[in-house]
């Protein structure tokens, strides 16, 4: 994958705008999904999943996480998206780690990285809900 260098500095740039639009975030969707994949702790989050359906709905909710306006993440019920998963505490700081190495490894720089771990990380209990189980099964 390309570096994710930042194209320019400007501090009212998005992440979005900052690392190339649709084009970077779908090819780093693909990287994070790939490493996901691999790990033998979240894999078989994906059995069964049509992936090239949610590498679509990814790469827009990563967009609107970096700043891209969209109204219809606005609203998006994280819960109801992921309950049927029962992802645990467990898999889910697994899924952050593999998530911020593969930005790091993208080129992204380490503050934005951080910056967008933490804005995706802000919607945990979201995702999880109350009920989360402690640890895999």
């Amino acid at each position: 994958m390309d570096d994710l260098s930042p194209f320019d500095d400007r501090e009212d740039l998005t992440l979005y705008d900052k690392y190339g639009g649709a084009a970077t975030v779908t090819e780093m969707v693909k990287a994070f999904y790939r490493r996901a994949m691999a790990n033998p702790l979240l894999s078989h989050y994906f059995r069964g999943v049509a992936m090239d359906s949610l590498l679509r709905h990814q790469s827009l909710f990563v967009s609107f996480m970096m700043g891209k306006r969209d109204p219809i993440f606005a609203e998006i019920d994280l819960y109801e998206a992921h309950r049927r998963l029962r992802i645990t505490r467990t898999a889910y700081e697994e899924m952050m780690k593999v998530l911020r190495e593969t930005l790091l490894a993208a080129g992204m720089h380490p503050a934005d990285a951080q910056v967008l771990c933490e804005r995706l990380d802000s919607r945990r209990d979201a995702i999880l809900g109350a009920d989360t189980v402690q640890s895999s099964a």
